[in-house]
């Protein structure tokens, strides 16, 4: 929904919502193997306004969820190095075209969703994918303490 926030907690194998105040509106998931579940969720995207796409290397699948009702309304993937199997996810995205862009540290590779015609749509996905990563190891050293100590304080 506009004007939500979605946040990975990756420890706590969950995702939260926020609303654009900062009032946690839901948490969805817990840890486990089962669809709606995570272990180790790392990267979120919207992909409309009522679901977002997310990347968990522990379980090496991506799940498309409704952020309303927390139902998984799809997932995709398993551990592998072949098509549609992954190893050591770190992020998806969407580009411009709404493709699926999906990057794996374990298997050092970028899996795209993508016709074989789009390639300059690729590398500019490639890039703004890129981009993310150094954005999150960025914000990740700089500010996990303090989001640490606020997700304690307020006992999520």
């Amino acid at each position: 929904m506009k004007g939500e926030i979605v946040v990975v907690d990756e420890g706590g194998n969950c995702i939260y919502v926020f609303d654009e105040d900062g009032s946690c509106l839901r948490k969805i998931g817990s840890q486990g193997k089962e669809p709606g579940q995570f272990q180790s969720p790392n990267g979120v995207s919207y992909f409309n306004d009522e679901e977002i796409l997310v990347s968990g290397h522990g379980n090496d699948r991506i799940q498309l969820i409704d952020i309303q009702t927390g139902t998984v309304v799809k997932s995709f993937g398993r551990r592998g190095s072949g098509e549609v199997e992954f190893k050591g996810l770190y992020d998806v995205c969407l580009d411009d075209e709404e493709r699926i862009v999906v990057i794996e540290l374990g298997g050092k590779r970028i899996q795209d969703f993508f016709d074989e015609n789009s390639v300059p749509n690729a590398e500019r996905t490639v890039q703004q994918s890129l981009e993310n990563i150094r954005l999150n190891i960025t914000w990740l050293s700089r500010d996990a303490d303090s989001v640490r100590a606020w997700l304690q304080d307020n006992r999520y």
